[in-house]
């Protein structure tokens, strides 16, 4: 059982640079939504529904376009040499 949490936790250290756009996507693509179709002033207010339903599509766009160029790209340290 240790191996296995010592194995995810190697995993989520090595990654933990996409951790916080991962979060945003995850929050702007799935908890807001729910919580803007449930609401009753979404459907009084429509121009302004449609302004958070714009910009949490481009929060969603840009964390996830974050996240992957955080995945692709290499990880460089603060003077532009490749991290070990």
């Amino acid at each position: 059982m240790s191996g296995s949490l010592r194995g995810a936790a190697e995993f989520l250290l090595g990654l933990h640079h996409v951790l916080a756009p991962l979060t945003v996507a995850v929050v702007c693509g799935v908890c807001l939504p729910r919580a803007l179709t449930r609401s009753p002033w979404a459907h009084r207010t429509p121009r302004c529904t449609l302004a958070l339903w714009g910009l949490l599509a481009l929060a969603l766009t840009a964390s996830t376009s974050l996240a992957v160029l955080q995945l692709t790209l290499p990880l460089t340290s603060g003077r532009g040499r490749r991290a070990s």
